[in-house]
Parts: C-alpha cells; structure tokens; sequence
C-alpha cells in the first residue's frame, strides 16, 4: 500500500469490521417524536367533543380546565417513560459497520433487520434533519442504490454532522476503490479529531467564506467529500445578490449552517466546487410567492371554508359573511404557504463538484443531496402559469428512484418531480445553469431547432382537453343534474333557491376552468414540439405549464410510438421514452406526424 499523499490512496476513518453506534440522542427524542404523534391523533380522533365543549352543549359534565391539563400532562408523560424503556432496548441493537465489501445496518428488538449494500452498488449519500434533530445537532443519512424496491434504501438514523460528513465520505471513498480496474486503495488514518488550533483556523475560514468548518487535516486530497460552498457565479448574479440585500436569504443560510448542540463544528472538505448558484433575497422571496403550493393550499382552504358556509346558509347565515370567511381563508392558505415555501427554499445552494451535483436547502428542517451525475436520467425545464408571465422557470433532473419517490423518499418540495437543481431561474438563464452544473449536456438541441406539431393536433387537443377529459365539465354536469333534481323537488322554498344558487355558481367555476383548459390545448398545439441532436432529445410540451425535458440517447431504455384509430386516420402518432426509472420517468408528445415518429425510431436504433 502506497503512502497516505499518493494519488491512489483514498482516506478512510471508519475501521473495517468495527461496530459503530448512533447517537445517544436517539433515546430522548424519538419517544418524544412518537409521544407527540400519539398525542396529535388523540386530540384529533376527540375534535368532535372539544367542539361541543366548546359550544357548551355538554354543560356541566365536563371536568376542570386544569384537571384535563394534568391528565394530558400525565399521559404524555407515561407514554413517553414507557417508549424511552422500548427505544433504550432499541437503541442497544442498532448499529452499522463497514465491511470488506459491503455495508451492514442492524436493527431490531424482536424482528431482527438486517441490511448489507455493496460498495460498488452505492449510487448517493445525502442526510436530512427535521426540526428536533437541527436542534440536537443530528440528521438521518440516506445511502441508495439503483433500483426501486423497498430494500434499496439503507437509513442510519441520528448521527452527528460531523459522523454524518465522515459516513459520506467514507462511503463515496469505498464506492470509488470498490470500482474495477480503479486502482485506488483505502489507507486507515484513524478517527477524525480536529485539534483546537485547527479548529480555530477552519472557524475563520468559514467567517470568511460563508460556511462553518474547513478541510480536515488528515484528509487526503482525492477524498470524494466536496463542501465548498465559496460563492461561484457570474457577476450579473452577484451584484443582483449584493442589491437584494442580507435580510432574508442570508439569514435562512444561517440558520441552515447552525450545525446544533451536538453538530459538532467542522465540516470535512474536498475538491472545490466548479460551479455553484443560490438564490437572492428577492428570488427567495418570489419562489415562495409563485410556488404552485400557494395557489394549492389558498384555493384547497377557501373551497372547505366555503363548502362551510354553504351549509351554514342553509340554516340563514349571512351571504355577505360567507364570502368574507372565503376570502380570508384564502388569504391565510396563501400566507401560510409562502412561509412554508421560503423555509423550505431559504438557504438553497446547488454547485457542481467533481461528477456530482449537490443541492441543499432549508431554513428550519435542512436537506443535503448529492447525486452522482452518471445517476441523472433526465433533465426538466418547468414553468407554471404564473412563472410563465414572470419569465421565470424551474430547473430539475430525473434521478434513477428509490421507494417513495425520486429522491429517496423525502417528501421535501425539492425532490416531488424529480430533485430541483434550481427553484427559480430567469428563462434566459436556464441553458447557462444547466451547462454549468451538467456539461455532458452541451450537445443537446437548442428551442428554435424544435419541429411544431401538425394542424389536426389542434383540433384533437380542443376536443381531448375540452370535451373527453375535462374534468370541469364532467363535474358541472353532475352538479347541475343533482341541483336540478334537488331544486324540482323543493319549488320555490328556501331549499329550492339555495339549490339553484348553488348550481348557478357551479357552472360559473366551471365555464372558467373550462376556459382555461381549452386555452391551455390551444397554447400546446401551437408551441409543443421536439428537436433530435446527435445525442440528445429534446422534448417540449407547450401550455399554460410548461414542460421541456432533456433525454441524453444512452439513458433512453425502452421507447417506442403508437397510435390509436383517430391518429392513424390523420397519419399521426405518439412518441414516448422511458428511462432507467420506468414509468416514473416518462417523456411523450402526442400527435407527431408518422415521418416523425419513423424519424424517431431510426434515431433510437442501436449502432446507427
């Protein structure tokens, strides 16, 4: 074995074969997570009675305010005793250990959980933290292969940062000498423990360059642990950044950075980033504001309120009070989203460092992924209505997935449709960003070599959008029929004109998302298209959302074209591809001509 400082020896700081534990953190907080969980479905499953305490329907039956407390108190607690005894007993039986080739987690008290990932298999490491783990300074590592099943995912929970970095780099160092014919061999340097003058100097390296921590000083050089987070840009972004101001952006990078009690102050690193971009105050602030979540949850809170007040009026309410409850509520859905949605964005940095892409974020619950550039299938440009009139876009790939989705199960509004390599880009910005973090994409095909589609896609597009699969109009028949039958069997009583008010503005709400749709397959029809390159496709379905996705040739694994009566009596066809992740990772554009989709299917043939 070569010396520690030659090119083909990579650090390790794990012993092979030793039994490692996780943090003892996981014996006071995970009874506390289970307890409040147990205590959020109880106060649920009783809403019904604390409503009619509340109105006062259940008169003097019910006991003291402070004896309720106390009770409450009491059962959390026992509840809490009872699970810390459980997870104790847990906590003795969870261990990990890294092996000659592979990689062990054991768990279990009476069902006995063991799970092996060969080195070579290992396809990314990423940690998240929620809120109660930022506090305590630990996070859940995620390490996954390729594949979908439920045993592709191995979760080591509550490690320190500072064991969760060294755990990534330990894996990524073994992954790589795992590598046939790579030549690189492991060389034990012993548990890392930055000395305090060490430690100094990597603190004022952080003030300096944004980030707490700095390399580690046994580390060798080839170790696959990039952190930099230097700012990388061009300048037209980073006087932007400087005139936005530090308020908000800044802030969520602080708080993103605050490593807990326990998180340990240095941060191991690597090989620089090659590239790296964030977001600016006044990004982060229009990210949150023209997430789709907001117009979700805005319009999902003011449909309940007014379902509410719809049965209220029944019994006389007001209207005018009505419409005033709707209108709040949908003004605190929205509120309450974009709070949401600048947690979760604040922060946010992607960079390009060796073959990996790195994306974190958040302000309250953090986020760290890194994916491996080998392992991106696609990549997605998007737009929703309203970036569309801003001229601004979002930027995401397509990752081979894991069980729950794409990202390794996280349920973060980074990973849903693929990982966000970008929130909230300028449109004209978008190919700079992707030729910087993805370069292997410099060949694929430009918007203005895109071939439209046909005249008779329009006319299918009006009548499939508008008629056969137009939800609104489905829906508005159903409920003029219901009010119909319910307005001839009441007359002209107060329930007969609730009915026909009811049915009135139905059809209004319907008429508009009918409109929109039809407005929708007009806008497809006329700007979707695709663009062949040597090896690249590019695929762009048009409309009041957009979506243009990227597909590199040698990721395509199964593709095709069909056509189903009506295409074929027109002479046109549909074009799809799949990638490694099957379904989940579907591009189509329907309607393409027939010399197209035979266009199509000579570009996939092998050896061409």
């Amino acid at each position: 074995m070569g010396a520690p400082d030659s090119p083909s020896v990579l650090a390790s700081t794990f012993a092979t074969g030793r039994r490692y534990r996780v943090h003892r953190s996981y014996v006071l907080l995970r009874p506390l997570t289970l307890a409040a969980a147990v205590l959020t479905v109880a106060l649920a499953s009783s809403l019904d009675a604390l409503i009619d305490a509340a109105g006062g329907s259940l008169g003097d039956a019910l006991p003291p305010a402070w004896l309720v407390a106390l009770v409450a108190v009491g059962a959390f607690a026992a509840f809490y005793l009872v699970s810390l005894a459980f997870i104790a007993l847990a906590w003795r039986n969870l261990w990990f250990e890294f092996g000659q080739g592979e990689f062990s987690l054991y768990s279990g008290v009476i069902s006995k959980r063991r799970q092996h990932l060969p080195y070579a298999r290992v396809q990314s490491v990423g940690h998240r933290a929620d809120l109660l783990q930022r506090v305590a300074g630990v996070c859940t590592v995620t390490v996954e292969s390729a594949g979908g099943g439920a045993n592709t995912t191995i979760r080591v929970p509550y490690l320190t940062l500072d064991a969760a970095e060294r755990l990534r780099a330990e894996m990524l160092a073994r992954r790589q000498a795992a590598q046939p014919g790579s030549g690189c061999e492991l060389a034990y340097h012993g548990e890392l423990d930055l000395p305090t003058d060490r430690r100094a100097k990597g603190e004022a390296a952080a003030r300096a360059g944004g980030r707490e921590g700095a390399g580690s000083p046994s580390a060798s050089p080839r170790m696959p642990e990039p952190v930099a987070d230097a700012p990388v840009g061009t300048a037209a972004q980073a006087a932007r950044a400087a005139a936005a101001g530090p308020a908000l952006h800044d802030a969520g990078r602080a708080v993103g950075a605050w490593r807990g009690l326990r998180g340990g102050s240095q941060a191991h690193g690597g090989r620089e980033a090659s590239f790296q971009c964030g977001l600016s105050n006044r990004e982060l602030l229009l990210t949150a504001v023209s997430h789709d979540s907001v117009v979700v949850a805005a319009l999902s809170l003011a449909f309940t309120v007014a379902g509410m007040v719809g049965l209220w009026s029944l019994g006389g309410a007001p209207a005018a009070g009505g419409v005033a409850l709707t209108l709040a509520a949908l003004a605190l859905g929205a509120v309450v989203a974009t709070v949401s949605n600048a947690l979760t964005f604040g922060g946010f940095s992607v960079r390009r460092v060796g073959d990996r892409v790195e994306v974190e974020s958040g302000v309250l619950a953090h986020q760290y992924t890194g994916v491996d550039v080998e392992r991106i299938q696609t990549v997605a440009v998007r737009q929703s209505l309203v970036r569309r009139l801003m001229g601004y876009c979002e930027l995401s790939v397509g990752i081979i997935s894991s069980p729950g989705s794409q990202s390794g199960g996280n349920s973060s509004k980074l990973n849903r449709g693929g990982l966000v390599i970008h929130p909230f880009v300028r449109l004209s910005e978008a190919d700079r960003v992707i030729d910087a973090l993805l370069p292997e994409l410099a060949g694929r095909p430009s918007r203005d070599r895109l071939s439209p589609l046909p005249r008779p896609a329009l006319r299918r597009a009006l009548l499939r959008r508008g008629v056969w699969f137009n939800p609104w109009l489905w829906a508005c028949l159903c409920v003029l029929a219901t009010c119909a039958i319910a307005s001839a069997g009441s007359g002209d009583t107060a329930a007969g004109d609730v009915a026909r008010t009811v049915a009135l503005a139905t059809s209004a709400v319907c008429a508009a998302g009918s409109a929109l749709r039809l407005a929708g397959a007009a806008l497809w029809a006329r700007g979707s298209g695709h663009a062949l390159a040597r090896d690249c496709v590019m695929v762009l379905n048009d409309g009041l959302r957009t979506s243009c996705v990227v597909v590199p040739r040698r990721k395509v694994q199964s593709a095709g074209t069909r056509a189903n009566p009506f295409q074929r009596r027109l002479g046109l066809t549909t074009m799809r591809a799949s990638t490694a992740a099957g379904a989940s990772l579907v591009v189509s554009l329907v309607d393409v001509t027939e010399d197209e989709g035979l266009e199509w299917l000579g570009w996939l043939r092998p050896g061409r």
